[in-house]
């Protein structure tokens, strides 16, 4: 398998785990926070969504430097 397999793979694996943690969710659990000071459930959702996109971008310039060899 190829790295940029692999990357996808992997990718493929944490939005299977994103979709199946927040799948129940609704509008209205947006506001919920389990402890005082704690993000709330969009606030989580956001700075998941956040450091996801910091990854990405991360990942394609290092495969895009693997495969140019």
């Amino acid at each position: 398998m190829s790295l940029s397999q692999q990357a996808v793979l992997e990718l493929k694996h944490a939005q299977d785990y994103f979709n199946r943690s927040t799948r129940n969710l609704r509008e209205e659990d947006s506001t919920f926070a389990p402890a005082e000071g704690a993000m709330t459930a969009a606030q989580q959702v956001a700075h998941l969504l956040a450091a996801a996109g910091r990854d990405h971008a991360r990942r394609v310039k290092l495969l895009e430097r693997l495969e140019s060899g």
